[in-house]
């Protein structure tokens, strides 16, 4: 049961792609514009678009950028924002399509199944107060929308309630006209009917849903397997020469000089990553995530995240890094 928690939880880290971004980052922009039409003022909209980039980047703006549009800044460098709603959305994506607990919303393992599944039914909440609060027209919400329908098919499930069919078909990844085929009448898929609220009971959902090859039932349940590193205590003759550094898969560490880029370090899964400057404080907040996971360049120079599943033993010289050094080598 832990392997398959892990696993999953692996799979999900190496193939989401951030598609809620783009939504989000559309909706930022569109903010800005109709601001633009509200005060008549480019030159102030800009100021206050760069600003809010800074300090919710906690960078300066980048050297590359002229100047010339903030909307420029924001489509190409929104990523280094770490937006909550980014955060919300990523986790509602794990929750939604994968069956894996929102780890980062919801920190206390230790709670009831059924408190959980309250917490996870607030958040699933604040998705759908999110799409219903953006105006017609305004930006995109493709990418979003289905997340949050996925997650509530998903809640809805776990909970015992009905569904409707549009969740429905977000969840099982099928157009919203082939499950209305499926609950026409003479379809001949009798697991698919409506209530009297016109939606597809819970029970009937699960049992149509687990019967296909594509569904991932959920296991967000398992929170303890998703603990998968224990850090071991190994004697040493200098304790203060020795650290633990998080590997992935095929054996690669997080190094000091493979991983740092010229802002430091990039840890953390998609849609809440973090910079960090000091190797040594990037691998304490490593060494209290769920899964450790960070950016590094692959073989061909393309940085990526990658995701820890050991810790490995290494003395500071094997890394680079001088006995008092606090910092880089």
């Amino acid at each position: 049961m832990e392997n398959n928690y892990q696993e999953r939880h692996e799979e999900f880290s190496q193939s989401y792609t951030d598609c809620e971004g783009e939504d989000l980052v559309s909706l930022v922009i569109a903010t800005g514009e109709w601001l633009e039409r509200l005060l008549i003022d480019r030159q102030t909209v800009e100021t206050i678009m760069v600003a809010l980039y800074c300090a919710l980047s906690g960078n300066d703006v980048p050297e590359e950028f002229a100047g010339d549009d903030w909307r420029q800044l924001w489509s190409t460098h929104f990523n280094d924002c770490n937006l909550k709603s980014t955060q919300l959305m990523t986790e509602l994506n794990a929750y939604g399509f994968w069956g894996l607990r929102p780890d980062s919303y919801l920190v206390d393992k230790q709670v009831a199944e059924k408190e959980l599944i309250e917490r996870i039914g607030f958040l699933v909440a604040k998705g759908r107060a999110l799409i219903d609060a953006i105006p017609a027209g305004w930006g995109s919400n493709q990418f979003i929308g289905n997340t949050v329908l996925a997650a509530e098919a998903r809640f809805a499930i776990d909970a015992g309630h009905g569904v409707t069919p549009a969740q429905l078909a977000e969840l099982s990844k099928l157009s919203l006209k082939s499950v209305k085929n499926l609950l026409a009448p003479g379809s001949g898929v009798a697991v698919l009917n409506l209530d009297a609220d016109g939606k597809i009971p819970s029970a009937d959902a699960k049992r149509w849903l687990e019967a296909r090859s594509d569904f991932r039932s959920s296991i967000w349940h398992m929170a303890e397997a998703n603990e998968l590193f224990e850090r071991v205590e190994e004697e040493s003759d200098d304790l203060d020469d020795v650290i633990f550094v998080p590997a992935t898969k095929d054996g690669n560490l997080f190094d000091p000089k493979t991983c740092r880029r010229a802002h430091g370090y990039t840890i953390g899964k998609k849609g809440s990553e973090v910079k960090v400057e000091d190797y040594r404080s990037a691998l304490d907040r490593l060494s209290k995530m769920p899964t450790p996971q960070w950016r590094r360049p692959n073989a061909l120079g393309n940085w990526g995240i990658v995701s820890g599943v050991s810790w490995q033993r290494k003395t500071l010289a094997e890394l680079g890094l001088a006995t008092n050094d606090g910092g880089d080598a």
